[in-house]
């Protein structure tokens, strides 16, 4: 059987008035990005580009996101080799960003990971997966000589509004807080929370991170305290969140109240009894109600007892114990 196509007659040909007219709208389109990621690439690495939104497609190429998929299904199915070879493979064809940062995914030695990261990112700086996949190395392996950079990487994936398409759970601008908190830097940090919250407004565990960042490193205690309100609200048995509301009354200068948080939560965790027993010892002027929360705090084994710090229970109480039983034989 002959595989040959037939060539047709000129006379079973249509003419160009028959011919239906060729729709080149998706062709233009599918130029038009190339030309624009391309441009953005070229500025990119002149240092001539600001922190404009990139292409669609630049941010979410297809191909890419179809080979991470397969990636990942490969993997779980427990075909880690055949997932490798695959990468090597498209490593061996051409060392692009995608294929660089494909490579480094299927890495398990970290730094072999990072070096192809940073080639990646040296061919394509407008490549955002390379740039995330850096960021989110560094912090892992706590290679603390480049939180700086991984940063940048982050900020610069933020400001092109990579966080907002595909990734709902916004990755991107959890992983900048964290590196913003290892760099110590706890004003932006409290900004970038504040950013995610905006989007993520009923994660109470950032919230709760937020309202003890302003508590206790930024010392603003009416930031703090809306946070924990914020909280109390949506879930009224929320632990730390009430602990941290009773501190917040105490650094605020408001004692009662702060004791009346903390006797609610006596049953519930043994350092509210240890703060009742500094709070009625140096603050409320009842030094036998104090000693009374420090010997209830020693023997208590209810829910948290493992949260007794070691310090607390073998020096601090029993000196404090000590002082007061003498002030009061």
């Amino acid at each position: 059987m002959s595989c040959s196509r037939r060539r047709s007659s000129p006379s079973s040909a249509p003419s160009l008035a028959e011919r239906p007219e060729r729709d080149t709208s998706r062709s233009a389109g599918a130029f038009v990005r190339i030309v624009q990621t391309f441009l953005c690439t070229v500025l990119l690495s002149a240092g001539c580009l600001g922190p404009v939104p990139l292409p669609h497609e630049a941010l979410y190429p297809a191909a890419f996101l179809r080979t991470r998929d397969l990636q990942d299904r490969l993997t779980d199915a427990g075909r880690v080799d055949e997932a490798r070879a695959q990468a090597a493979e498209l490593l061996s064809g051409e060392r692009s960003a995608p294929n660089l940062t494909l490579a480094a995914r299927m890495e398990d030695d970290p730094s072999e990971t990072i070096a192809l990261l940073d080639e990646a990112v040296a061919v394509d700086p407008a490549f955002a997966w390379a740039r995330y996949g850096l960021a989110f190395t560094i912090i892992k392996e706590e290679s603390m000589e480049r939180y700086e950079e991984s940063a940048e990487h982050l900020e610069w994936l933020l400001e092109r509004d990579f966080t907002q398409e595909r990734n709902p759970d916004l990755r991107t601008r959890l992983l900048l807080i964290e590196n913003l908190s290892r760099l110590g830097r706890s004003v932006e940090q409290a900004e970038e929370m504040e950013r995610y919250l905006e989007y993520s407004p009923n994660d109470l565990t950032t919230r709760y991170g937020l309202a003890h960042l302003y508590c206790f490193k930024l010392k603003d205690l009416d930031d703090a305290m809306k946070q924990v309100e914020t909280i109390l609200t949506s879930d009224p048995d929320a632990l730390d969140a009430a602990m941290l509301k009773g501190r917040i009354l105490w650094d605020s200068g408001e004692h009662g109240r702060a004791a009346d948080v903390f006797e609610s939560l006596v049953a519930r965790h043994p350092n509210a009894l240890l703060n009742l027993g500094f709070l009625w010892e140096r603050h409320l002027d009842d030094r036998a109600r104090a000693l009374d929360y420090y010997e209830r705090y020693l023997g208590y084994d209810g829910p948290n007892a493992d949260q007794k710090r070691w310090y607390d229970r073998t020096f601090t109480v029993p000196n404090r114990i000590e002082i007061l039983k003498g002030e009061n034989p």
